[in-house]
């Protein structure tokens, strides 16, 4: 972490989902440097990282490109499982290959503060922890819909 304040953000954040999350439990977090460096924290089940991954997680992607459909977010959610998302106060992310992308570090479709405006908003989601422009959601769907 260097000294930007968007990383004293991250690195909170970052420290509660280690302390706080379930190691077996999936976590969306995103191709920000800080969204990568999550697992080094302490053992977690990310989405994106360096390594071999489902093929299914490239549709992962299409929720922070997406961030402002609900309705897209919540299937995508429901398909994969995912119990967490780690918004980064990163303004950018590296648009890994490996998940389709590019492999250019490229601007993020909304702003931090964006997405935490569309996440407060969706009823399956539910904030359980906020540093500054960073934060951390449980996603709440019954197991009924995680099954559908």
């Amino acid at each position: 972490y260097t000294n930007r304040i968007s990383y004293l953000y991250n690195y909170n954040v970052s420290v509660w989902i280690s302390n706080n999350v379930p190691p077996e439990d999936l976590i969306l977090n995103d191709m920000s440097w800080s969204g990568l460096f999550l697992p080094s924290f302490s053992f977690k089940r990310v989405i994106f990282h360096y390594f071999p991954h489902p093929p299914e997680y490239n549709k992962a992607r299409l929720i922070w490109l997406y961030a402002n459909n609900i309705t897209l977010v919540k299937s995508i959610l429901r398909e994969l499982r995912i119990k967490w998302i780690f918004v980064t106060s990163e303004w950018g992310y590296l648009d890994l290959w490996m998940y389709n992308g590019s492999s250019v570090f490229r601007r993020k479709p909304f702003t931090p503060a964006e997405y935490i405006n569309f996440f407060d908003s969706y009823p399956f989601l539910v904030k359980v922890y906020q540093y500054g422009n960073s934060a951390v959601y449980k996603v709440i769907l019954p197991e009924s819909e995680h099954n559908k």
